[in-house]
């Protein structure tokens, strides 16, 4: 037993002095009784000092401490790569039925008498298997990725509960990172059982297709394929494109060299608008070892006509070059140039243009005073325009969105910061990445005050503190669309050598021009899915944002989706509200195909809005583009945890290697309990019935 206290003020030592004054003023009470025979006498003193005694000891607040102890299995952990590449046969390695027999050789369920077992399948995600089914659980073996890194970051997060892990997989990663990494981190060690073939086979794979997932009517847009092959040095296959099933086009290859990689190109011609599903796909040749990766399934969303822009530069800048270079590298883009010297456009004068008719106006710095044929164009068509180091604050003042500047200072560099109550807007739809590691922008320094209809989407980070310096803005005005980007030195980022910095450049622009090209819609309801065209290994996510009848932001609607597959089946979701009349969903991976959805905004029992769209969903091959077991990551794994490669799997070594690492032994759980003596209602009725038995004893002595 052990003492708390009542109070950490007061020491236990005045305690017990309380315990000692109050048995001697109880002594002393009943002291005084000279002719009250000692037996009563003394009956009262302890009565009384007994009840005091209780209570004295409660405010005491003494606890029991009980240690109990449990013993039980250990717990071992058992991942299976659940992925389509498990499936393929080649060499030795007969799919599902090889891989059934490696868990059999396990002989898991007699583990049961020495230890706990836990299954987990995994793919893109880990998923536990039920307990239920049985010492060999099925596996569809339908993943359409392999993320190795996410089960190792599992394992991590199971915070060292399995004494051991035992992984069956072919090694092969087709997304994530290298999981050595976290593989380093983990408290107990791994056991690596490598699952397919190793031999080089005769084999032929589409592995890459190349095109925009947007085409546009009576324009031609180019395909290129990749295509690897293995074993057929000397021979020539054909390459198919399909069209709803049907060829419309094929390629000759010829293959010189073991092992070889070949591109090859078709071109598309759009005469409908919608979406279309096309295939590549080489026969099957003979005594290829599987045909599973001879076809690349995509899909092109087809609109009408491409979008014509003017791009006028007023300034010599690489940003010039680098925003031309990119647009130009769009098919879906028919981009006009102009460049002024101070007198003249290079390309000639603005009058002489075939077809004025322009989509989006794209200025790259400020006009000069004397070029009134400008003013004609902003004010008719959606204008994006950038910054150049030439444009002065008074530039600013009179620009697309006009931004007034007090107290202007030097140029300085800067980091992007999105600005968190705009994160949901079209344009800041790419990739997350790392503004601190991508190269710095340059702006003008000072207090910018813009206009009360323009949305400020991307801050600046000035010297490490964050400013509020406007780097992009947006606006409405009318049934156009203008944007703003007050910053320069965005050709460093097309110059970058790493992949993430050139990748968001390109979406940011590509966004930019999208969004501002195209008429505001005066719907209520504006919802789209992040892409037309989704890979069947990626999530289905939808944006929307809601205004009420009144055109006021609508926070508390409930947004119904009804998602239908081209064979009629269909599923409901709601969308998330994520605040300020902003909504998203995320309706999962759906299997390959076309899809329409239908979509109504309701409040308080009326409808807001209704709206119907489409998207597709294409088949993906990544799992069967390398099919060949990697048996180096998964021995670095096991070296890595202290684990051991198990390259002739049995239930006998494996159990041999867990004893002797002392890994079988039973489980020790200690758990210390507390029990506090005032939580019982024993000790309060003890001091009633002792209260009671002194008043009934000084009754019969006839004591007031």
């Amino acid at each position: 037993m052990q003492f708390q206290g009542f109070s950490p003020i007061f020491s236990s030592v005045l305690l017990f002095l309380l315990l000692g004054c109050i048995l001697l003023l109880t002594w002393w009470s009943y002291s005084y009784l000279k002719s009250v025979p000692p037996v009563k006498k003394w009956g009262l003193i302890f009565l009384r000092g007994s009840a005091f005694f209780v209570l004295i000891l409660l405010l005491f607040n003494p606890f029991l401490e009980f240690t109990e102890v449990e013993i039980h299995q250990p717990e071992i952990a058992v991942y299976l790569d659940d992925s389509k590449s498990m499936s393929v046969t080649r060499g030795d390695y007969r799919g599902w039925e090889s891989y059934k027999e490696i868990i059999e050789s396990f002989e898991f369920e007699q583990f049961s008498e020495v230890a706990s077992i836990s299954f987990y399948r995994f793919d893109d995600v880990v998923e536990p298997l039920e307990e239920e089914a049985g010492p060999v659980p099925e596996l569809d073996l339908e993943g359409g990725v392999t993320h190795l890194d996410e089960v190792f970051r599992h394992i991590r997060d199971q915070s060292g509960q399995a004494r051991a892990t035992i992984l069956l997989s072919d090694g092969i990663i087709t997304r994530g990172r290298d999981p050595v990494y976290h593989a380093r981190e983990l408290p107990g060690p791994v056991f690596t059982v490598p699952v397919g073939d190793t031999s080089r086979t005769r084999d032929v794979a589409v592995t890459e297709v190349i095109t925009n997932e947007t085409g546009y009517t009576h324009t031609r847009q180019p395909v290129d394929v990749t295509v690897r092959q293995n074993g057929f040095s000397g021979e020539t296959v054909t390459a198919l494109l399909l069209m709803d099933g049907e060829e419309t086009d094929s390629q000759q290859i010829s293959f010189s060299t073991d092992p070889s990689s070949h591109t090859v190109s078709f071109d598309l011609m759009f005469e409908e608008t919608g979406l279309h599903n096309y295939e590549i796909r080489i026969p099957p040749l003979e005594d290829e070892e599987t045909s599973a990766n001879n076809h690349f399934p995509f899909s092109v969303d087809v609109l009408d006509d491409q979008t014509r822009i003017l791009h006028i530069a007023f300034e010599i800048h690489p940003d010039v070059r680098a925003v031309r270079t990119l647009l130009q590298t769009d098919q879906s883009l028919d981009v006009e140039t102009k460049t002024w010297l101070g007198d003249r456009f290079v390309e000639g004068s603005l009058n002489e243009s075939e077809n004025p008719d322009y989509d989006l106006i794209i200025l790259h710095g400020h006009p000069p005073e004397n070029l009134s044929s400008i003013e004609s164009l902003i004010s008719e068509f959606p204008v994006l325009q950038f910054s150049t180091p030439g444009v002065r604050p008074e530039n600013l003042e009179v620009a697309v969105i006009p931004l007034e500047i007090s107290n202007p200072g030097w140029m300085r560099d800067l980091q992007i910061r999105v600005n968190p109550q705009q994160e949901n807007h079209p344009i800041l739809e790419f990739d997350p990445i790392n503004f601190s590691r991508v190269p710095q922008l340059q702006t003008r320094e000072g207090t910018y005050q813009k206009p009360v209809t323009a949305n400020v989407l991307l801050y600046a980070t000035i010297g490490g503190s964050e400013t509020e310096v406007p780097v992009l803005l947006a606006e409405e005005t009318g049934n156009l669309r203008h944007a703003l980007v007050n910053a320069f030195g965005w050709f460093k980022f097309t110059q970058s050598q790493t992949e993430n910095t050139r990748r968001f450049v390109r979406t940011l622009i590509t966004n930019l021009v999208a969004w501002t090209h195209t008429s505001p819609d005066r719907r209520n309801l504006q919802i789209s899915p992040v892409h037309r065209v989704f890979q069947e290994t990626e999530p289905v996510r939808f944006r929307a944002s809601l205004t009420n009848e009144s055109g006021e932001r609508e926070p508390d609607a409930v947004i119904e989706v009804v998602i239908m597959h081209e064979n009629d089946t269909e599923n409901i979701y709601t969308m998330r509200n994520r605040g300020e009349g902003n909504y998203d969903l995320s309706a999962g991976r759906l299997v390959s195909g076309n899809y329409r959805y239908q979509t109504r905004a309701r409040k308080d029992g009326r409808t807001i809005d209704e709206y119907e769209g489409e998207f597709s969903v294409s088949e993906s091959t990544v799992e069967f583009v390398n099919t060949e077991r990697n048996d180096p990551l998964l021995r670095q794994l096991a070296e890595v945890t202290g684990g051991q490669f198990l390259d002739t799997p049995s239930s006998g070594s494996l159990q041999r290697e867990l004893a002797e690492r002392n890994l079988l032994n039973p489980v020790e759980e200690r758990r210390t309990l507390y029990r506090y003596l005032f939580e019982n209602l024993t000790w309060f009725i003890l001091v009633l019935l002792l209260l009671s038995g002194e008043w009934l004893l000084r009754r019969s002595l006839a004591l007031p």
